[in-house]
């Protein structure tokens, strides 16, 4: 994304109140790909006030049981936009999502969408 870091809230310096966009943006997100039915894996991401994110990767091992992998990260917020920053394995991972609607949606990846879950 071509933003300045001005243009993302951070909890001391925002027009809408404490913790601004992070506030009203915050809460757990399925990521869903357009076109894509899931065999069972999941990912989501936690998205903090507080300006910390974890993502979560779900799915079923060879013995049929659920497997969680988590990473963590940090994610800004803007009006109508977000940034999550994921360490990855190989390094830092960005994502961007501008709002269309009610949808948060992937600008790398426009197929990749936020559905939230509380």
């Amino acid at each position: 994304m071509n933003e300045t870091n001005e243009d993302y809230s951070n909890p001391n310096n925002s027009s809408s109140g404490p913790r601004g966009y992070l506030k009203r943006y915050a809460g757990t997100y399925y990521i869903l790909v357009t076109g894509y039915q899931s065999s069972g894996d999941s990912e989501a991401y936690t998205l903090k006030e507080d300006g910390t994110a974890t993502y979560i990767f779900g799915y079923k091992g060879g013995n049929g049981k659920t497997v969680t992998q988590k990473k963590y990260g940090t994610w800004k917020a803007s009006n109508g936009k977000m940034i999550v920053s994921i360490q990855g394995n190989t390094g830092m991972i960005d994502e961007s999502f501008k709002l269309v609607g009610n949808t948060f949606k992937c600008i790398e990846e426009p197929s990749r969408y936020l559905q939230k879950i509380k």
